[in-house]
């Protein structure tokens, strides 16, 4: 569980300090996603903040892919498991 008290970040009710790099998963070939995450644990983070460009993902008014079913680099559920199998925590923001 996440939360915010007095002007902390807890995670599971332990204070975390966030340290995170952006990876636009979206515009890099899949193939290099493991690269990029190894490479921002590396740099000492441990989250990866990611935009999430709706736009790339509602192929259709109504119509969602969020699997990578016409783009394999739209694949968002893959991405997230992706950072949860690096112990990464993740920054969403659509």
């Amino acid at each position: 569980m996440v939360e915010v008290r007095e002007k902390k970040i807890l995670i599971d009710g332990k204070p975390t300090l966030l340290l995170s790099g952006e990876v636009h998963y979206f515009r890099l070939d899949r193939d290099q996603w493991q690269d990029r995450l190894t490479k921002l644990k590396q740099a000492g983070c441990n989250a990866v903040a990611a935009y999430i460009p709706w736009i790339c993902h509602e192929t259709a008014k109504g119509r969602f892919d969020f699997t990578g079913r016409v783009r394999s680099q739209h694949d968002l559920a893959g991405f997230l498991d992706l950072c949860a199998q690096n112990g990464l925590y993740i920054i969403a923001r659509p």
